[in-house]
């Protein structure tokens, strides 16, 4: 009797095919790593000796499988860093540390500036605006008591670049569009201290504020009675 012959026939018509290609990776893992899997994986071997397509399969695992569990794969010199500029929005503040809080007894609305805030609200480099280049916004939404507006704007300066001015925009509802003057709005940093009334329209504006003091400012509003 001749020598038994593996066949060299795919059998994808094998009921059992695509369970075995499943099996496949963890097979040749055993097999690397010299495990016994002769009964474990009978019918693996079974199906391989008749199935070509399978044993080809096999093979191509074996070579991506070996040098994985032999040592032989290179640890890459250096991990890329992954590009997160797409997440440019920063995370919503906890509660604590929102930059608005009301003091109720003075009526007082206190806005505190953070360097997370500055970058959530720096405008586009083109903007321009009347008192020079535009550098923030910042526009909550309407705020108690009375649902009370407030826009805070900052612009570099016309002479030095390490000065800009802030003008505070305030706009009580209860009051008439042109008649919001008198508003106390004061600018806070460290021992430094701005401090104005607001005009007709409701608008302060401070100026010579140091631009690098800004992620520390604290601005104080007054709020009529």
């Amino acid at each position: 009797m001749g020598e038994h012959q593996r066949s060299s026939q795919p059998c994808h018509s094998d009921t059992g095919h695509a369970d075995v290609r499943a099996s496949l990776p963890e097979y040749a893992t055993a097999l690397v790593l010299s495990q016994n899997h002769s009964a474990r994986y009978s019918v693996v071997a079974a199906h391989l000796e008749n199935c070509s397509t399978c044993r080809a399969e096999l093979e191509t695992l074996l070579e991506l499988v070996r040098p994985a569990y032999t040592g032989q794969v290179v640890p890459a010199p250096s991990v890329p860093q992954f590009d997160l500029s797409f997440l440019s929005r920063p995370l919503a503040e906890p509660a604590a540390t929102r930059p608005i809080r009301m003091i109720d007894d003075l009526r007082e609305l206190v806005i505190l500036f953070s360097d997370a805030l500055l970058a959530s609200i720096r405008l586009p480099t083109l903007a321009q605006a009347a008192r020079g280049e535009a550098l923030y916004r910042f526009t909550p939404d309407p705020l108690p008591p009375g649902n009370v507006k407030v826009t805070i704007d900052v612009f570099a300066g016309d002479d030095d670049p390490e000065l800009g001015n802030v003008q505070v925009l305030v706009d009580v509802p209860s009051r008439d569009p042109f008649d919001q003057a008198g508003i106390r709005v004061a600018l806070r940093v460290g021992d430094l201290v701005w401090e104005g009334s607001t005009s007709e329209t409701g608008s302060v504006t401070f100026t010579a504020v140091p631009l690098k003091l800004l992620p520390h400012l604290r601005v104080e509003i007054a709020l009529p009675q």
